[in-house]
């Protein structure tokens, strides 16, 4: 597997899968079966970040 050259591409796509594992944590966290309620927004990202 390559890796991307630009430095703001790796960094983008690093923030993306730190914010997913921490979703994925909470969730296996959580009861077996509890409502976890609204999800809320999708959070929208950019070359500037999180939106």
């Amino acid at each position: 597997m390559s890796v991307p050259e630009d430095a703001l591409l790796r960094r983008r796509v690093l923030e993306y899968f730190d914010w997913g594992t921490g979703v994925a944590r909470d969730v296996s966290a959580s009861q077996v079966g509890k409502d976890l309620g609204d999800p809320g927004p999708t959070p929208r990202r950019g070359w500037n970040g999180l939106r």
